[in-house]
């Protein structure tokens, strides 16, 4: 490899800005652009968004238990600490995924350069900044690169504590012991990381530093993570009992072939038998480093394979068992994501040969992808939307800064489900004023709300139904349009007065 500029040399932290940047750039640039989603506002009504102001403690814990007796309670925890000074629009609260998401970033690069060399977590830090999976979820307000920055940090605090050749300080044994609390508070299925480490710590023997210590710092994480045991089995018990959920569950294999194509920006069609063959090669790869335990060799190398094998096979496991992954789902999987970056990073800057140069054209190929599906909507993770939906930020800001006091918001029925509601118990029942959901069974039921207030607001998506087409020429005659605007061609938004000076 040639060696860096002068300007850098001393300084490889400044190669990897750029790219941390770029990542920055990509999600910032989409912090504002859409309504909160179901599963964000699920985990901010636990956090008391419905309170609108922040609570005691006690309250909130026991508002967490009403409400989601079944979710780990981390994230909806953290989030509440965290509007107290952010506040709780959509940037303001999706800065703390971002800010996760860019620490990732960062201890990933770091990893790399302690596992071997900085342009190793070059190479990873540039895999995970162009992945359009990982930067999704770096503006998606949910507890994901939370769990890939405390996978990572929990690893390089292991490494920095047992096998690193400067002697670890407090500060590592307390990351540790930080990440192991916080994976297992912020979600079930990231306890298979901390298993995973635990397991390679036992099978390593005692031939590397500190082997009691990081022993003790899992035990009190687990100590420390009892408290959450009544939720977890209610968790495991509902989705056993879910026939619907059921139907939509992957296999170890289907997990692993939608892992790699999420891994590939959802450009390929990975065929089943991917998975079978990656599902092999980890299990080898156990049996391998298994019979060579205690031969010298790439001590890096076998810690990041094991690991992963280990984490992976138990994820599996524990999918088998609890029936809850589902290719909407595979964001479970997000604290291997890292680690995924690392090793594809390790296999790519190992090459020398020519014959394994296409190691290097499938690393531009994901890099060209990514960068492509970022900004690509079919190419994105599914969050689940629908278009009106994703718009009721923006109506809501609208009817706040041109309200006044008297005014009504007259809206439809639409398609109210359970994800409907949440959006309501948001973006509508907070508003400054009252909101009437009319009966789409005739225009006279809309006409006589309105006509109680001298200006209203008409929020309405379906624009060919009679109902709209009967009011819309019935408020021609009568009523004075104020405002109108139209939201990207999926709702319409207007305030209306009954006289030309109500406006």
């Amino acid at each position: 490899m040639k060696p860096a500029p002068l300007a850098l040399r001393g300084h490889p932290w400044l190669l990897a800005l750029p790219l941390l940047l770029l990542a920055m750039f990509f999600a910032t640039s989409q912090l504002d652009n859409r309504a909160f989603q179901e599963d964000e506002l699920a985990t901010l009504r636990l956090a008391g968004s419905g309170q609108r102001q922040p609570l005691p403690f006690a309250d909130f814990q026991a508002m967490l238990v009403e409400r989601s007796a079944e979710q780990a309670f981390g994230w909806p925890l953290l989030v509440s600490l965290w509007v107290r000074i952010a506040g709780w629009s959509e940037p303001a609260v999706r800065i703390l995924p971002l800010l996760a998401g860019m620490l990732a970033l960062a201890w990933t690069w770091r990893l790399g350069r302690d596992l071997s060399h900085h342009s190793l977590g070059l190479l990873a830090l540039l895999m995970l900044a162009t992945s359009a999976f990982f930067i999704g979820f770096m503006w998606y307000a949910r507890a994901f690169t939370m769990l890939a920055l405390c996978s990572t940090l929990l690893l390089w605090c292991y490494w920095r504590i047992c096998f690193h050749d400067r002697a670890a300080r407090p500060v590592h044994f307390a990351g540790l012991l930080l990440a192991a609390t916080a994976l297992a508070y912020l979600h079930y299925f990231s306890v298979t990381v901390i298993a995973a480490v635990a397991l390679f710590h036992l099978i390593s023997g005692r031939d590397h530093r500190h082997f009691r210590w990081p022993l003790a710092m899992f035990a009190i994480a687990a100590l420390l993570a009892t408290m959450q045991l009544p939720t977890f089995f209610t968790g495991l018990e509902e989705s056993l009992v879910d026939e619907n959920l059921k139907l939509d569950v992957l296999g170890a294999a289907a997990v692993l072939t939608t892992f790699l194509r999420f891994l590939v920006n959802r450009t390929l069609e990975i065929p089943l038998a991917a998975g079978w063959l990656l599902l092999a090669t980890l299990i080898g790869t156990l049996v391998w480093w298994f019979r060579r335990k205690h031969e010298t060799g790439s001590i890096p190398l076998r810690f990041l394979t094991m690991v992963y094998a280990m984490a992976f096979l138990l994820v599996l496991i524990a999918n088998e068992f609890a029936q809850v992954i589902t290719p909407g789902r595979i964001r479970y999987l997000m604290p291997l994501w890292p680690l995924t970056a690392i090793l594809l990073a390790w296999f790519v800057r190992k090459q020398r040969t020519w014959r394994f140069r296409v190691a290097e054209w499938v690393l531009v190929a994901m890099i060209v992808t990514g960068l492509h599906a970022i900004n690509h909507p079919f190419l994105k993770y599914s969050f689940g939307n629908s278009a009106y939906r994703d718009r009721m930020h923006v109506i809501q800001r609208e009817i706040v800064s041109a309200g006044r006091e008297g005014d009504v918001l007259l809206a439809g029925e639409f398609d109210k489900d359970l994800t409907w509601s949440l959006v309501l118990e948001f973006y509508l029942q907070a508003l400054p004023l009252p909101v009437t959901y009319v009966d789409a069974g005739g225009a006279e039921s809309w006409l006589a709300s309105a006509r109680a207030h001298s200006r209203f607001w008409l929020l309405q998506t379906s624009h060919d139904s009679e109902v709209y087409v009967a009011l819309a020429s019935s408020l021609v005659k009568d009523a004075y349009v104020c405002e109108s605007r139209d939201l990207r061609a999926v709702a319409t938004l207007e305030l209306y007065a009954w006289s030309d000076d109500d406006c």
